[in-house]
């Protein structure tokens, strides 16, 4: 079917998705939208918080929000004065937990509907399911809401690291910041460090292109524009060599409008849909996948 379908209706994806589910070749990319039902913040509020926090530390003022938000890309870059510090990934921490309460039992299960579709995506036995997880998070919630369902969890940032006997691997494409845990790793928050850890991490692409080969990627709460995404698409289809789709990605109107082409061009197929609608959207495929 044609990628255009799927902009009128995003409920005919649900069959090929659910295809891959219970064949179990269906691997997920998750972005910032995943977690913040639980007060995190969104990438722009993450950065705002944190240069304020780092100003705070060096006793200058803070921004101004709307300042901030007026020039957004130029006071992002100012996350390169600072990306070198010692304290910088404890303040990125502190900022991204500010909000949260220190117990999060309760909280996840009152309501957390994305992340009850992504446990469901990864809970399935006889119908087929999800056993690696791509983020580009920081935040251990998502492995805070599988523990507490009592699966286990291989989850960090170094994809070199072992594995071991787990339900579901999780690797932090970015660097991973756990709530409650001292040792931090290094993080891809500024722009340099972007640039920086992709050009010196040797392997990562071949071996990222490897866990995808075999398999068919869903994009969940990306905007579908991100370069490591982008550059590692180009590479699996060419590795392929073939035009058939390799992954879909659920994207909300606006960020459909901005990226869609470019998704199309590179082998994933791009699915319009409201952001509130996706964790039904992910669990109607668990239940059909189920069906048969």
């Amino acid at each position: 079917m044609n990628y255009k379908h799927y902009a009128t209706d995003f409920n005919l994806a649900k069959e090929p998705i659910s295809e891959c589910l219970k064949e179990g070749t269906l691997k997920l990319i998750l972005g910032a939208g995943i977690s913040m039902d639980f007060g995190l913040p969104n990438w722009p509020d993450l950065i705002f918080k944190c240069i304020n926090a780092l100003l705070s530390a060096k006793d200058e003022p803070p921004i101004e929000r709307n300042d901030f938000y007026n020039n957004f890309t130029r006071n992002e870059k100012k996350l390169n004065q600072y990306d070198n510090e010692p304290t910088f990934c404890q303040i990125v921490r502190d900022s991204l937990y500010s909000e949260m309460p220190p117990d999060l039992e309760d909280l996840l299960l009152q309501g957390a509907p994305g992340l009850l579709a992504i446990a469901a995506l990864c809970t399935g036995t006889t119908r087929g399911r999800v056993k690696h997880i791509f983020t580009l998070n920081f935040d251990d919630i998502l492995e805070q809401y599988l523990s507490l369902l009592g699966l286990k969890v291989n989850s960090g940032s170094s994809f070199t690291r072992q594995n071991f006997n787990a339900d579901i691997r999780i690797d932090h494409l970015h660097g991973y910041l756990p709530r409650n845990e001292d040792n931090l790793s290094d993080i891809v928050f500024s722009p340099r460090s972007y640039t920086t850890r992709y050009a010196q991490t040797h392997g990562f692409d071949d071996w990222f292109v490897s866990q995808w080969v075999g398999s068919k990627l869903l994009l969940i709460g990306l905007s579908g524009s991100d370069q490591l995404l982008q550059t590692n698409a180009i590479k699996h289809k060419n590795l392929l060599n073939n035009d058939e789709v390799h992954g879909y990605a659920l994207l909300t109107p606006h960020a459909y409008e901005d990226n869609h082409l470019d998704l199309v061009s590179n082998g994933i197929c791009p699915i319009k849909i409201p952001a509130d609608e996706i964790p039904k959207f992910l669990l109607s495929c668990c239940q059909l996948a189920s069906e048969s």
